[in-house]
């Protein structure tokens, strides 16, 4: 769901099956008709940072619990986007200035993760799982997990409760909740995120 105010991107989005609501996007009203009651996570990238900072107070007073990603054009402004209740604050600026050092750098690895991100008709791609109470896969050692054997898939980091383990060791354990990101054959990734949340005999389990 969209929300802008200028009616010809309004109308190229509705024609590209883009759900829109026409709508100044720091109107309380019409953050609310957008439903982010009901949002599981906010984009905010409007011009200017004092605006991004208003949807963010905005939508977590509506939705305490949504995720809010904010774009900051000053680097200044990532602090105040941050206290304001922004979950990640992105700054295409920084960003780009990195991503040219690294070019020169590493210019096979920036190729590599480029081609990742904008090619998606690609065998090898990143994805999250996120492991399920009475998973299979939960109060396993990755080294017993049988992810590499079984979907030739490599775990990069583990996302638990917010505390990024990169590189885990084989001998780390996968805990229920916990999200894996993971780098693998598509049409296997599929397959392990069933297992990721399918429970193993005589224990409790769910999927969603």
């Amino acid at each position: 769901m969209v929300i802008e105010r200028d009616p010809e991107l309004v109308e190229q989005l509705i024609n590209e099956g883009v759900l829109v609501i026409p709508g100044d996007a720091t109107d309380e009203k019409t953050i609310s008709a957008a439903g982010v009651e009901r949002a599981r996570a906010v984009i905010t990238a409007l011009p200017e940072d004092a605006d991004n900072v208003f949807i963010a107070i905005t939508a977590k007073d509506l939705c305490p619990g949504v995720r809010i990603i904010a774009r900051a054009h000053r680097t200044e402004s990532a602090y105040r986007l941050k206290r304001a209740g922004a979950d990640a604050v992105i700054s295409p600026a920084a960003i780009a200035g990195n991503r040219m050092a690294l070019a020169a750098l590493k210019p096979a690895s920036v190729a590599f993760i480029q081609t990742l991100i904008e090619r998606r008709n690609l065998s090898l791609v990143l994805e999250e799982i996120v492991v399920s109470p009475g998973s299979t896969l939960a109060g396993k050692p990755i080294r017993e997990s049988r992810l590499r054997e079984d979907f030739n898939t490599q775990v990069l980091a583990i996302d638990r409760e917010g505390e990024i383990i990169q590189g885990p060791s084989p001998d780390e354990l996968i805990l229920a909740g916990d999200t894996l990101v993971v780098f693998g054959p598509g049409n296997r990734l599929a397959d392990l995120e069933v297992k990721a949340q399918r429970a193993a005999p005589g224990r409790a389990g769910w999927r969603s």
